[in-house]
């Protein structure tokens, strides 16, 4: 192992060039069954009728800037009447056009609306735009954009039932110029991480008018623009929604594509130096993605703890893994040790032992899983836990720095990386609690490849996750012993979930990065092979989740499925679980 306690400047040039030319994403993620979904859960003629004879009160003005620069007037008219239909009907809008515009008649009898006429760079029309809008909650549009006729109004709900948020976002979707929608993107919610990988939030989306004036208003219109403004809004914040709807239709396809990746690594870097720890960007493993490191001036102390393992050569080839795959001398490996393995297996532990390889952990032979891993945790006490399963190999250059510097930041809980069966197919890529009714990885069993744009969000983006697997787990060591260590009542399955979920109860992030990966010689744990009491707890454990749905995890996603589909009639995923009563 390197005897270099410091991240280099040309380890981070180094990180710098193995991105620098991200992979191509195959297409878009196109849902077969979309047009059913579009049907099933579009309002009716009577819910839309009943909002607009149910004002709601308070009702916040909402102001939107649009700026119309060498458009059709068909693109401007399909959002005008778009914002005409809406059931909400306190807005107001300014458009700014170039001043040669004429044929603006029409808009003259509209009282909602303000005409600007200016020449200038779009961010000089969208700054006039904003200076005639007075309303407490901002948006922008724009040409062609189409909202849903209960856009506003939903929005406006979920502002009078969060008085503390200041940020709320829908879903989106695109629209042919014949009206056909199509490559909806269905979104999480908000996770600080996943933010700065790519645009997550893409549009529609609503800012209250404190923090739109505390981020200096709009910087332009370009989609480099929204990122750095919604960026900005979110830190800003005191709180951020997300209504998982589809809101917008766009003729674009996707707020987060075919970004200029270059000048916005520009722009992250400069938000990145205002707030500790100081992070560096770098070009994402795919396109219009970015990854975000931050360098530390030393090494910290790194804790490997290693379950016990019945394979003395899988255990040997972890440990070898380990030794190649890292440029530490911080780094100490802690192995469990029951006493009664075979002669081969002892034999193998002693010489590590010997040879200060590892340092052996006595446990009890009929220790649970979490009790054999809190036992050497006591041992191991070092600045950043790696929990690592014994029959796992790293793969990932340099891998303690992939993790350690994102473990040691303030606000972080547990930090898990991609975990790959024998043949490359995933086994995890960060855990959603809900699917299959329990809890699992998206993806699983299929190969580690760029499909689509959706499949790359989860297994290609660093991101934020409601839990990891134990089989791969880093954790500052004093968030570990702090939060109470790992629940050893739960026995087989589900405790390393539990434990990401009472990080996140204390305001913790818990995260999954695809630059940290393991091969795994073996399988997971399976809830379908647990037994009851162990099922029991995790129900628990896991309750209030899955009954509103894993919020990093789009409730339009059929729980059912480990790949994401739409369910026609989404549902909560505690109703596929066995131990739901109704």
């Amino acid at each position: 192992m390197s005897k270099n306690n410091i991240v280099t400047a040309a380890s981070d040039v180094a990180a710098n060039l193995v991105g620098a030319f991200p992979k191509s994403v195959k297409a878009a993620h196109e849902f077969e069954n979309y047009n059913e979904y579009l049907n099933a859960n579009r309002p009716s003629t009577k819910q839309l009728e009943d909002e607009r004879t149910t004002p709601l009160n308070p009702a916040p003005l909402i102001s939107v800037a649009m700026v119309c620069v060498g458009e059709s007037d068909s693109k401007m008219d399909a959002t005008l009447v778009s914002l005409l239909a809406q059931t909400y009907t306190n807005w107001e809008l300014c458009i700014a056009f170039e001043l040669s515009k004429t044929g603006l008649e029409r808009f003259n009898s509209l009282e909602k609306i303000r005409i600007v006429l200016s020449d200038g760079t779009d961010k000089e029309l969208i700054a006039l735009a904003q200076e005639q809008l007075r309303g407490a909650y901002f948006l922008m549009l724009s040409p062609g954009d189409r909202l849903a006729p209960d856009a506003m109004y939903s929005v406006a709900q979920a502002m009078l039932a969060n008085r503390q948020a200041e940020v709320f976002y829908m879903d989106e979707d695109s629209v042919t110029d014949e009206g056909e929608r199509h490559s909806p993107i269905f979104k999480p919610d908000y996770g600080p991480d996943t933010m700065l990988s790519y645009n997550m939030t893409g549009k529609p989306l609503f800012v209250a008018k404190r923090v739109h004036e505390k981020v200096g208003g709009y910087i332009g219109t370009g989609k480099n623009d929204l990122w750095e403004y919604t960026i900005k809004c979110m830190r800003a914040a005191k709180g951020v929604v997300h209504i998982a709807r589809v809101g917008l239709s766009t003729p674009e396809e996707g707020s987060n594509r075919n970004m200029n990746l270059h000048d916005m690594r520009k722009r992250l870097d400069t938000i990145l130096s205002e707030r500790k720890p100081v992070g560096n960007s770098f070009a994402g493993e795919i396109e219009n993605t970015c990854r975000i490191r931050y360098p530390k001036k030393k090494q910290p102390s790194v804790g490997i703890v290693i379950p016990n393992v019945d394979d003395a050569n899988l255990l040997a080839r972890c440990i070898e893994s380990i030794e190649q795959q890292s440029n530490s001398d911080c780094i100490r490996i802690f192995v469990a040790d029951n006493g009664q393995e075979g002669e081969t297996k002892q034999n193998y532990l002693r010489a590590l032992k010997r040879n200060k390889v590892a340092t052996l952990v006595e446990v009890e032979a009929s220790s649970s899983m979490p009790r054999i891993l809190n036992d050497c945790a006591k041992q191991a006490i070092s600045d950043v836990l790696l929990f690592l399963n014994g029959s796992s190999e790293i793969l990932s250059p340099g891998f303690p720095e992939q993790l350690t510097e994102l473990v040691l930041r303030k606000d972080t809980g547990a930090v898990g990386g991609k975990i790959l069966d024998a043949g490359g197919n995933i086994l995890s890529v960060g855990t959603v609690i809900g699917l299959g009714g329990w809890a699992g990885s998206p993806y699983t069993g299929t190969p580690d490849d760029e499909e689509d744009w959706l499949k790359c969000t989860f297994t290609k983006v660093q991101r934020n996750v409601s839990a990891v697997s134990g089989a791969f787990m880093a954790i500052g060591g004093e968030t570990f012993f702090n939060s109470g260590l790992f629940d050893e009542t739960i026995t087989g399955v589900g405790w390393d979930t539990e434990l990401c979920i009472r990080l996140m109860r204390r305001g913790l992030y818990n995260c999954f990065t695809p630059y940290a990966v393991v091969r795994l010689n073996g399988t997971l744990p399976d809830y379908a092979k647990a037994s009851a009491g162990n099922l029991t707890r995790c129900y628990d454990a896991y309750r209030q989740t899955l009954l509103a749905g894993d919020k990093y995890y789009n409730f339009n996603f059929d729980p059912a499925s480990s790949v994401p589909m739409l369910a026609v009639n989404p549902y909560p995923p505690i109703t596929l679980n066995q131990n739901y009563k109704g």
